[in-house]
């Protein structure tokens, strides 16, 4: 730790830097630099090793002077691994790698590992590959709080995610909305295709509001649930701006109902209600300690069953809105 401080204090910066950034760029992905929790600058072009570190020392010195060393740790080792055959599918889903926030899975993994040590004071071989751990996300116990901090942490979304976005947001009239932000249908659609990089980008620049990992993810998975939805009722549409932050409010309510008629407790240790907390100045629904974040998508009683009963619950009480373009008459 100690090294590393020194290091940042002075300024030091890694041999093959840049190099590193161009060869993850060179594969369709875009950089961010920061620290977790704090603002970020988007690296979508090849710099110069003065302007990366300009960027490094300027986004992470004010928060942690010792992520401005980690992070070039990380940097370098991302980029060794984007370029071998035999580790570049586990960037599969990732279009953004926000190098803060793939820390942050660092650190959640060795939380959960139990390690006495801090993610500072291991040695870079370590580093090394506990960063190749997380990406390959081989551990079969991860509970699924784990699962969706680590995904969240990641950025990892599923196949077609994108295009399937793409979808929802031609059926929401109001366009779809998470966090505060909007993304407007009109004139979205018509600017973009579903399978352009530049709406993925725009997802997620959309996406970026959510301060917490295992949020993300959840939001993420309401998508994919309402995308199923309406490839399996095509005729259907929102009337209004889709409110993620509502579906997900609406899930978590479901979940506590059932908990109530169930007799069910929500079980939670002491450790996890000391480390939780909520977004309560804005009234998001952001709490680690909702049972909701524990539960296993599949499932009667699983988190997509909630999920799909929410966005259904809502297209009915809005009015069921038909999309004349996929309705015929026979």
């Amino acid at each position: 730790m100690t090294l590393r401080y020194v290091s940042s204090i002075l300024s030091k910066v890694v041999d093959c830097l840049a190099p590193s950034v161009t060869n993850m760029l060179s594969r369709g992905k875009e950089v961010t630099i920061g620290v977790f929790g704090y603002p970020e600058h988007i690296i979508s072009e090849p710099l110069s090793p003065k302007e990366l570190e300009e960027i490094i020392f300027k986004n992470c010195i004010p928060y942690d002077p010792i992520e401005a060393v980690l992070q070039q740790e990380t940097i370098i080792f991302l980029g060794d691994f984007i370029s071998s055959d035999y580790h570049n599918a586990v960037f599969d889903g990732m279009l953004r790698l926000r190098i803060g926030w793939i820390i942050q899975a660092m650190k959640n993994e060795l939380s959960k590992m139990q390690r006495d040590q801090v993610l500072h004071e291991l040695a870079p071989h370590e580093v090394k590959e506990l960063v190749i751990q997380v990406l390959k996300d081989e551990d079969e116990n991860r509970t699924p709080l784990n699962k969706r901090q680590l995904e969240g942490a990641l950025n990892r979304v599923p196949p077609d995610f994108y295009s399937k976005v793409y979808t929802i947001l031609d059926k929401a009239q109001g366009g779809i909305s998470v966090r505060g932000k909007t993304i407007p249908k009109l004139p979205t659609v018509q600017e973009l295709s579903a399978t352009e990089k530049n709406f993925a980008i725009r997802v997620e620049e959309f996406l970026s509001n959510i301060t917490m990992p295992e949020y993300r993810q959840m939001v993420v998975e309401m998508l994919m649930v309402i995308s199923t939805i309406f490839e399996r009722n095509p005729e259907l549409q929102f009337g209004d701006c889709l409110n993620l932050d509502d579906l997900i409010q609406d899930a978590f309510t479901l979940r506590h109902q059932d908990e109530l008629q169930q007799g069910e407790e929500v079980k939670t240790s002491q450790e996890e209600n000391d480390k939780s907390f909520a977004v309560s100045d804005t009234n998001y629904v952001c709490h680690k300690t909702n049972s909701f974040y524990h539960l296993r998508p599949e499932g009667p009683r699983g988190s997509t069953s909630y999920m799909a009963k929410a966005a259904v619950n809502r297209l009915l009480k809005e009015g069921v809105h038909y999309d004349s373009r996929t309705c015929t008459i026979s």
